[in-house]
């Protein structure tokens, strides 16, 4: 190897500290360019901010119109299934027509107890 160096008028002694010198350049150049790159998260962070401050923007935006179409509708009773079973049976007005008391089997009675 001394021989193809010798050929080429370099000695060992400059290739091999040539070689030492690419590796602590490529070493610096590794560990700084990650840290001279910049903080992206500070970036990212307001970008997201504002995103999200359009976001309720408009949401509310939304909201806000349909409160004022709704407003001017005439609202209707929602009803459960409940009260409407209540009411087509007419049970409000059934209390006066119920019995007293409530006929149980004796096979019920006898177990409950």
């Amino acid at each position: 190897m001394e021989s193809a160096f010798q050929t080429m008028g370099l000695s060992s002694q400059l290739v091999l500290s040539l070689a030492v010198a690419l590796g602590v350049f490529m070493t610096v150049l590794a560990i700084a360019v990650p840290a001279l790159s910049g903080n992206k998260l500070k970036s990212r962070m307001k970008s997201v901010a504002l995103e999200r401050d359009q976001i309720r923007a408009r949401e509310r935006a939304k909201l806000a119109a349909e409160k004022e179409q709704s407003r001017g509708l005439r609202q209707q009773e929602k009803r459960g299934i409940a009260s409407m079973v209540v009411e087509q049976l007419n049970l409000r007005s059934s209390s006066t027509t119920r019995p007293s008391a409530i006929f149980v089997p004796p096979a019920i009675a006898a177990s409950a107890l």
